[in-house]
């Protein structure tokens, strides 16, 4: 029962995210979290929720446990460089978009953020 729970959970957590809900989905998530907490699919959410809710700090460690559970996760890579950057660590945010572009090279949106952030860095004497 506690997974059938967890999936409702989840699924009604990205459905307010996807209403842009942030912290409606963040408490839906974080009752998810309870049920499976080593559930990558539910920390790449609430990482979401926290991140769109301006809750950086709390979306990096969502999405650093991601990161503990599958290292090769590139969204979990790419959503981490974002709160890195956000939060004024702009080396390690590069670091972290420059894997998410090698994780899944065909991926625009990584290659775009990768690109502007790059540029950014440059013109701040960052890169």
């Amino acid at each position: 029962m506690p997974i059938s729970e967890a999936y409702n959970c989840l699924q009604r957590g990205k459905r307010l995210l996807g209403r842009g809900l942030n912290e409606q989905a963040a408490a839906e998530l974080e009752r998810a979290k309870e049920l499976e907490p080593r559930r990558g699919s539910v920390l790449e959410e609430l990482g979401r929720a926290y991140y769109n809710g301006g809750r950086t700090a709390e979306a990096r460690i969502q999405f650093e446990e991601a990161l503990e559970i599958d290292p090769t996760n590139p969204f979990a890579r790419y959503a981490l460089g974002l709160c890195l950057w956000r939060m004024g660590e702009c080396r390690e945010a590069l670091g972290q978009l420059r894997l998410a572009v090698a994780m899944e090279p065909e991926n625009p949106v990584y290659r775009r953020e990768l690109d502007r952030r790059e540029r950014a860095a440059g013109r701040a004497g960052q890169a």
